[in-house]
C-alpha cells in the first residue's frame, strides 16, 4: 500500500531528473543565450499566471476534513499571485522584443502542464500539495546547481532574473501539513503519481522551450 515514503521519493526523483532537461544540458556545455532565456520566460508566464487559480480551485475542493490542506492552497495562491508580473520585468529588463505572453499560446507541453494541474485540483485536491511540493524541489536544486551559472553565461543582473532570484526552495510550512493531515492509500497514491506526472510534464516544458 502507497504512504508517505512513495511521495516522499517520488518528489526526491523529480529533482534528480529535472537537469535532464536540455536547457539545464546547455546551461552545464555554456550554449545558452538570451534567445534561449526569453523562450523559458514566456513559458514561465503561463504557469506562473495559473499558479494561483490552480490553488485557490484546489482550495475549493477541499472537503471540510482537510481544513489545514485548503488553508495553506488558500495562502499559497496569495503568496504566488503576482509571480506572473516578475516573468512580464524579466522579459523587459533583458531587451524581448517578442509578441508578449498574455497576447498567445503556450506550446503543448506547458497546456498539458498545465492542464495537468487543474484536473488534480478537480480530480485530487489534496494532490495539489505534491505538486507544489514537486516544483519547490525542483526550484531548489535549479537555484543552486544551474541558475548562478545561466546568470554567468548571460551576465544578468539580479533584476533582470528576478523570478529566478525570488523564487524559494523548500516550504516546512508545506510537508508539515502533508504529515499532519490524515490520508488512506488512495490518497498516497494520488500524491505519489502527482509528483511523478508533475515532473515528467514540467521537464517537457524546459524541453521544448529549447527546441
Amino acid at each position: 500500500m502507497a504512504g508517505m515514503d512513495d511521495f516522499v521519493s517520488a518528489v526526491n526523483d523529480a529533482a534528480l531528473a529535472f537537469p535532464e532537461n536540455k536547457l539545464c544540458r546547455r546551461v552545464v556545455a555554456g550554449q545558452i543565450g538570451l534567445p534561449d532565456y526569453h523562450a523559458v520566460l514566456q513559458l514561465l508566464f503561463h504557469i506562473t499566471y495559473e499558479g494561483a487559480a490552480v490553488s485557490a480551485l484546489a482550495a475549493a475542493q477541499c472537503p471540510p476534513d482537510r481544513e489545514a490542506v485548503r488553508a495553506y492552497l488558500l495562502h499559497q495562491a496569495d503568496q504566488v499571485k503576482d509571480h506572473w508580473r516578475w516573468v512580464l520585468n524579466d522579459l523587459e529588463a533583458t531587451g524581448f522584443t517578442g509578441t508578449d505572453p498574455r497576447q498567445g499560446f503556450p506550446s503543448p507541453a506547458c497546456q498539458s502542464y498545465i492542464a495537468y494541474n487543474y484536473y488534480v485540483a478537480l480530480r485530487a485536491p489534496v494532490a495539489r500539495l505534491a505538486v507544489i511540493a514537486v516544483m519547490n524541489a525542483i526550484a531548489g536544486s535549479f537555484s543552486q546547481n544551474y541558475s548562478a551559472k545561466l546568470f554567468q553565461i548571460l551576465k544578468l543582473k539580479p533584476s533582470q532574473a528576478s523570478f529566478f532570484f525570488r523564487s524559494s526552495g523548500a516550504d516546512d510550512e508545506l510537508m508539515a501539513v502533508i504529515r499532519a493531515t490524515p490520508m488512506d492509500g488512495r490518497d498516497w497514491l494520488w500524491m505519489a503519481n502527482a509528483a511523478r506526472t508533475a515532473s515528467t510534464l514540467y521537464r517537457a516544458v524546459y524541453d521544448t522551450a529549447m527546441a
